[in-house]
């Protein structure tokens, strides 16, 4: 991690950006310090050297490109435990502790402006929990052992304080800045998992509706890149159905799209890279596995069988009109037209789509000739229908 950090201040010695972030007010002087910072190499050697400005230590310097640049968790944490007894406590790894409740702007309903705004100033205070009186315990240790001490405090808190505050507000989990990186954990200490968002933000909204408002925020190239595997123009219509549904279930029952078979992975894959809330998006998924099931077995579409496969069709066709023409031979279900209904009865629905699809195209579908029937998967069952049923 050490020379990494080194390579990317290196890369950006001249940046303002980077001079401003860590907090040198000239090129100079941050110059300087990278500098002798350069000449060490390792984390042990640079915490051992003499350097000190009217900025930094050799920790604080260290930190302070560490929470600019980013950092993995474990290497910094194996990186730290090779020189733990060098390590001083610091406000970067342990400050204060926010406390999570429920919404406070109901407080004080009913009184004046003044007495409430009193009334939710006292309940916010409370909400803070203060650590540079005890400080020294997070010297000389690595993150996970930071971790350790906070699951100290937040049991002993939570005990102390029997759960709630104020008498009403239950504790729902609490929060710490470390490095930069907000860190949640449950009211029995345990860490879950990291937050993209300040420390005491509190958005009580349903995870889909962050999700939603984030994206609409978001460009779409930047999730493009964030999201691999998977093809760009299928992300991008992914997207703009996403932010288009009014809640989750909506959009997983959704068929107008590529991606109907793997929607549940992309939503995780959406929590975790705007809100790292990952864990949370599989635990709602767990409600909506039946439909998550019922979409994989169900297609999202009834092929048109045809005289002339796609090959055959194409000949002397552009090659990037090839997507657009394969869709004629698609006909698009709606999943919800379906929900709780049996077998037999989505059939003869889907039978009255295929005649009247059969009848608007006079038996002929362009390119691909004379259709000679059509195929629909139900119930992970692929059910074929000739062109004389159909006309029967």
């Amino acid at each position: 991690m050490f020379k990494k950090i080194q390579g990317l201040l290196n890369s950006h010695r001249d940046d303002l950006i980077v001079r401003k972030a860590m907090k040198y007010p000239t090129f100079d002087r941050f110059h300087r310090a990278l500098d002798k910072f350069n000449q060490c190499e390792t984390l042990r050697d640079w915490l051992q050297s003499d350097f000190l400005d009217l900025y930094h230590d050799p920790q604080g310097f260290y930190f302070e490109a560490l929470i600019y640049f980013g950092f993995d968790w474990e290497r910094l944490d194996r990186e730290m435990g090779k020189c733990k007894e060098l390590l001083k406590y610091s406000r970067e790894i342990a400050r204060y502790v926010f406390v999570e409740t429920p919404c406070i702007r109901a407080v004080g309903r009913g009184f004046n402006l003044m007495a409430r705004a009193y009334f939710q100033g006292s309940l916010r205070r409370k909400k803070w929990i203060y650590l540079l009186q005890s400080g020294d315990r997070f010297a000389q240790k690595t993150l996970s052992e930071v971790l350790k001490e906070y699951k100290k405090i937040i049991q002993k808190h939570y005990k102390e304080s029997d759960g709630v505050i104020s008498e009403s507000f239950e504790i729902l989990g609490y929060r710490a800045e470390i490095l930069g990186r907000v860190c949640r954990f449950d009211c029995d200490g345990k860490f879950l998992g990291f937050l993209n968002c300040a420390i005491d933000y509190e958005d009580r909204r349903p995870l889909f509706a962050k999700v939603q408002k984030k994206l609409k925020n978001t460009s779409i190239q930047a999730m493009i890149k964030k999201i691999k595997n998977y093809d760009s123009w299928c992300v991008k219509r992914e997207i703009e159905l996403f932010v288009r549904c009014d809640d989750l279930k909506e959009w997983l029952s959704l068929t107008q799209a590529e991606f109907t078979e793997v929607r549940d992975c992309l939503y995780v894959r959406f929590c975790d890279i705007l809100l790292g809330e990952e864990e949370s998006a599989m635990n709602e998924l767990l409600s909506y596995r039946s439909l998550c099931k019922r979409v994989r077995k169900f297609s999202s579409v009834i092929e048109v069988v045809t005289q002339r496969g796609l090959s055959e069709a194409l000949r002397g066709v552009n090659i990037d009109e090839v997507r657009d023409l394969d869709r004629l031979r698609e006909i698009a279900l709606d999943r919800r037209d379906f929900y709780n209904k049996p077998k037999d009865e989505i059939l003869e629905e889907c039978k009255e789509m295929m005649r009247s699809h059969f009848v608007r195209n006079d038996g002929k579908l362009g390119l691909f000739g004379e259709i000679k029937g059509y195929k629909v998967k139900i119930r992970g069952e692929v059910v074929s229908v000739g062109k004389d049923e159909i006309c029967s």
